[in-house]
């Protein structure tokens, strides 16, 4: 955060977004205001240990109002017709794009998610 604050850039979006350093275990994002009404998520979960991004696609199956997850991994890779996952049941893989970021010199795949 103080390498955030540091930044003239990131002080602007500083203003215009709030950050949250806590365990997402602790918390569900589905019911706890202001993240319940979210339309749109981008979850940048590359180094999300399994228990917890199964923890969050279940959290996020609840969001009523949500419309579209962005996320740096496929959250259902052995997806099929009849999947029984219930992020699954809430939404549906759109697109996948390739992007470029800072961290590396290839593209990174990102998942786009429509609500069902």
């Amino acid at each position: 955060m103080k390498m955030i604050a540091k930044s003239v850039n990131s002080r602007r979006l500083l203003e215009r977004s709030q950050l949250v350093c806590q365990d997402i275990m602790d918390m569900r994002i589905s019911i706890t205001p202001p993240y319940a009404d979210a339309t749109v998520v981008y979850w940048n979960n590359l180094l999300f240990e399994p228990r917890v991004i199964e923890f969050v696609k279940e959290d996020l199956s609840g969001m009523f109002l949500l419309r579209k997850v962005v996320s740096s991994l496929n959250l259902c890779p052995r997806h099929r017709d009849l999947c029984h996952n219930a992020f699954c049941g809430a939404f549906k893989l759109e697109k996948v794009l390739y992007l470029p970021c800072s961290w590396k010199t290839n593209l990174q795949q990102v998942f786009v998610y429509q609500s069902q």
